[in-house]
């Protein structure tokens, strides 16, 4: 279920607090140990790794480069 302090735009999950972003990716972020905390003007994303595809809502992965 998406944070109560998060919004998703383009698939991708952005929150308003860095603590909750991270939660977040410790949450769906198994197998992904590169992940990160990324900060944007509408929030922080996270990405599964560098350069790599964010979480969205769910945990999933999506790639903005392919969309």
């Amino acid at each position: 279920m998406l944070d109560k302090q998060a919004y998703e735009e383009d698939g991708v999950a952005y929150f308003q607090d860095f603590y909750d972003a991270r939660d977040h990716g410790q949450k769906h972020g198994k197998g992904y140990p590169a992940r990160r905390v990324v900060s944007y003007g509408r929030g922080f994303a996270v990405q599964a790794r560098p350069g790599g595809p964010y979480f969205g809502k769910n945990g999933e992965l999506i790639d903005l480069m392919n969309k």
